[in-house]
């Protein structure tokens, strides 16, 4: 038995669930048995979602009452690794990992698998921890540079690392609604021309370039359409008042199943700083659409030759990028894609 434990159910973590399902994927794919759980029940959790979560954000950060109350965590998810019969824990990032260790400890012929979806700080009790348990713990980083990153800062990660790319279900493309369909359903004019930001609207996404970008090259027949939330929406509609596009710019806040309806618009654009992995462009990649994105690792471990890319924070770069009239375009072979990404989470638990 396999126990998958993704971080939160909240919306807002919704690429790193997509993963983590498709982590589950790949195993029962493979005859292998899975349960999966959240460890925190988000505050905008789907309501229709059946997986259980095991506890609440107050008890992880210590907050409230939880500050003088044990919580009896550790015994918790002991109970399930052990009703479970469970041999191998999948982690969503250090934060889930940081409560599995005492677990650890307890049961002595469990192994865990730690995936590292972004850049984060290792504190030195993270790296005690893996070096007492190296023979028991791996950690998996969702791309080369972000791998490349980490190690740089804590070289004595090399030895229990290596690098699972993210990637998409084959059967991607079959769920994505139609062009003028995904229009109607969305409320956007059938015959505009749509730029798409779809993210979380926080500084690293560093939409304001692109708001920026778009206002030195918009006309009365394209549309900034910005799907997410974030907080920094505020700021970002002011911006747009302050530039003075604010009716050519369409807020759709969080969307569900939003990738279902790429096909509606005509070019995403990223302009995010750093990236784990970068799904959404490899998402629109998927789904046929230009990409114009900021020149990062991640992004051209995705996109390869298929990106268009503009220097990180360079508004002009960013819209002379938006006004090229072709774009190269390879097929993206999410077949060959999975297998890869199949095999090796097979491979990453024979230690």
């Amino acid at each position: 038995m396999i126990i998958n434990i993704t971080y939160s159910s909240d919306a807002a973590h919704k690429a790193v669930q997509l993963i983590h399902r498709l982590i589950s994927r790949a195993y029962r794919d493979q005859g292998e048995l899975v349960y999966e759980c959240y460890m925190v029940k988000g505050d905008n959790a789907p309501r229709e979602s059946s997986v259980p979560s095991i506890t609440t954000k107050k008890v992880i950060k210590n907050r409230g009452v939880w500050r003088f109350i044990p919580s009896g965590l550790v015994k918790k998810i002991k109970a399930i690794v052990t009703s479970k019969k469970a041999k191998f824990i999948i982690c969503d990032g250090l934060g889930v990992a940081r409560c599995m260790f005492p677990v650890l400890q307890r049961s002595n012929d469990v192994k865990m698998v730690v995936i590292i979806h972004g850049f984060v700080k290792f504190k030195p009790q993270d790296l005690e921890n893996l070096s007492e348990n190296s023979e028991r713990v791996r950690l998996v980083f969702v791309s080369s540079s972000l791998a490349a990153k980490t190690n740089s800062c804590y070289p004595v990660l090399r030895g229990v690392s290596r690098v699972i790319s993210n990637t998409l279900t084959p059967d991607f493309n079959a769920g994505l609604r139609l062009r003028d369909e995904s229009r109607k359903k969305l409320g956007l004019g059938l015959d505009a021309k749509l730029y798409l930001v779809a993210s979380r609207l926080s500084e690293k996404k560093d939409v304001s370039t692109m708001i920026h970008a778009f206002s030195k090259i918009v006309d009365d027949t394209m549309s900034l359409v910005i799907m997410g939330d974030g907080p920094v929406k505020e700021d970002l509609e002011n911006l747009t008042v302050d530039l003075g596009i604010e009716k050519s710019v369409v807020w759709l806040g969080w969307i569900e199943n939003s990738s279902d309806y790429l096909k509606a618009f005509d070019i995403f654009v990223s302009a995010s700083t750093e990236e784990g992995f970068g799904l959404s462009v490899l998402e629109a990649h998927a789904a046929g659409l230009p990409v114009v994105c900021t020149d990062i690792g991640p992004h051209r471990e995705v996109l390869g030759s298929s990106g268009v890319y503009f220097r990180v924070g360079d508004a002009d770069d960013c819209s002379e990028k938006l006004l090229l009239t072709s774009f190269s375009y390879k097929k993206c072979d999410l077949d060959e894609k999975y297998q890869e990404f199949s095999t090796a989470y097979q491979e990453v638990i024979r230690f």
